[in-house]
């Protein structure tokens, strides 16, 4: 990736060189990053692995009181999300091997 400063990055994509004076800002909605803004292109595009991938993040940390209070309910909420998958995956193996054992004696 061609970089003539830190924070500037040539994409193979279109041939435009982004930086942040042509970036927009996005806040993070992943569990460990959540509420942090960054900046990438405005060109970004999840589905295109030719879109341009310039990014840099704009916080050092959450810094905005809404994002801090937030942060923790979202995180717990998340962890109560992944114990229920983990449950449901457990009894979804339990039915199939009692399904499996009664087919088995028919």
């Amino acid at each position: 990736m061609p970089m003539s400063k830190m924070s500037n990055y040539l994409s193979s994509y279109d041939g435009h060189l982004c930086d942040v004076e042509n970036c927009i800002i996005r806040t993070s909605l992943k569990l460990h990053t959540f509420g942090r803004r960054f900046y990438t292109c405005r060109y970004w595009s999840p589905d295109d692995d030719r879109a341009c991938k310039f990014f840099k993040w704009l916080d050092t940390s959450i810094c905005c009181m809404r994002g801090a209070a937030t942060t923790p309910i979202v995180i717990a909420k998340f962890k109560r999300l992944e114990h229920a998958v983990e449950v449901a995956n457990e009894e979804s193996k339990q039915a199939h091997t009692l399904i499996a054992a009664t087919l088995e004696r028919e």
